[in-house]
């Protein structure tokens, strides 16, 4: 593991940071609201409520250390989102960054914007409303780190989640918090649940803490142990091989290859209509013989014609169908490397494209490519000498 490269994953968050108040903002706004808004009905209740309860330790207390594992989450979560957003993402790793390296800079940089927020929360919180965390006595210390490891949890399980089932899943990871927190017995003892809630609070760390923190019967070093099991279990479920060097380069170029294909055009010679071409086609599929079109030029861009790529056929001017590559054949001819361009044996039609006399094949790339015509349509009803006659007249 190289720490440069992890601080250099930093580095990118903070000039994100610095350079767009609107993403200061989030790491202290949000938590100072929950802050005032809590510690105010913590006082209305403390006046309202039995002799004796400290509501500002019991629900302040709990809203804040509640925050602090979604700030955690949050960061990792946020710091992956950024490159998703900006499509950064698959640039990472063209460079020669291991995925333990880009997931050490994520929770570095979670790390800090939560050490920030924490700070903005026990300033409000103390300056303001007189929580003071020392009354939690020695829990505190464990219960803190136990609940950083929780978050960090789920944040790396969250941006394998939206590596998984894409950027629709964010909607999801926003959630996280909000769905487990009933089961973390943040603000009432694990007793208020029934009976199967109960059982389920049980694998999530966050409860041992706020129950060790209200005096209750519960080990915050089970919890610890068990965030510490959850850590190292998404990491390895999220563990992807290093990309380095040449392999990185073509591990994203496949990847780019995959969604644009690129096709390729030629005039079939010999052919006056797309029946003829389809009737000298049957002749060789019934004496067993490959459809190919043997050329002496092999295509340079191979892996973008054999990922979805199709042969276009050019008949009297005209962009009329095609055919799906399927191989790209090595052939020696006299003594001389030629490229057999074997195709499948279904012809489709496609919406008739003008195209001027060339040799040889040329590329076309899938924006330019013509659309096909689908079957039963009343385009592909007509004759096609009428076909050619309206998109020649631009009305087709």
């Amino acid at each position: 593991m190289n720490l440069q490269r992890i601080e250099a994953i930093v580095l990118r968050q903070y000039y994100l940071l610095r350079g767009s108040i609107t993403r200061i903002f989030p790491l202290f706004v949000w938590v100072v609201i929950d802050m005032v808004l809590w510690g105010y009905i913590s006082r209305y209740l403390g006046s309202v409520g039995q002799a004796g309860l400290n509501f500002t330790t019991l629900l302040l207390g709990a809203v804040l250390l509640w925050d602090f594992l979604t700030r955690v989450m949050h960061g990792v979560t946020m710091a992956f989102f950024e490159d998703v957003w900006s499509r950064n993402f698959l640039n990472m790793f063209a460079a020669p960054l291991s995925v333990k390296e880009y997931i050490g800079g994520l929770v570095l940089s979670s790390i800090i914007t939560s050490v920030f927020g924490l700070a903005a929360m026990l300033l409000v919180a103390q300056g303001v409303f007189g929580l003071s965390l020392t009354s939690y006595g020695a829990v505190l210390v464990p219960g803190l780190f136990t609940l950083f490891l929780f978050g960090i949890a789920l944040g790396v399980l969250g941006c394998a989640t939206v590596l998984r089932l894409g950027p629709a899943a964010e909607w999801l990871i926003w959630s996280v918090p909000a769905l487990l927190s009933p089961f973390a017995c943040v603000f009432y003892p694990l007793a208020t649940l029934p009976e199967w809630m109960q059982w389920a609070s049980h694998v999530f760390p966050a409860m041992y803490v706020f129950e060790a923190l209200r005096g209750n019967s519960a080990s915050v070093t089970t919890g610890l142990l068990l965030a510490a099991f959850y850590v190292v279990l998404s990491c390895v479920r999220t563990r992807l091989p290093p990309c380095t060097g040449k392999r990185a380069h073509c591990t994203l170029q496949r990847r780019e290859h995959k969604l644009m294909a690129v096709h390729l055009v030629k005039l079939c010679v010999g052919a006056e209509s797309i029946q003829d071409l389809e009737d000298w086609q049957n002749t060789r599929v019934k004496k067993k013989q490959t459809l190919m079109h043997i050329t002496r030029n092999t295509p340079k861009r191979a892996e973008e014609v054999l990922s979805g790529g199709s042969l276009y056929w050019v008949i009297k001017s005209f962009v009329c169908a095609r055919q799906r590559i399927i191989e790209l054949r090595p052939l020696e001819i006299d003594g001389i490397a030629h490229c057999g361009l074997v195709y499948d044996a279904e012809l489709v039609r496609v919406r008739p494209q003008p195209r001027r006399a060339f040799q040889g094949w040329r590329y076309l790339e899938a924006k330019d490519a013509p659309v096909d015509m689908k079957r039963g349509s009343p385009e592909a009803g007509m004759p096609e000498h009428m076909r050619r006659e309206l998109a020649e007249l631009g009305l087709l």
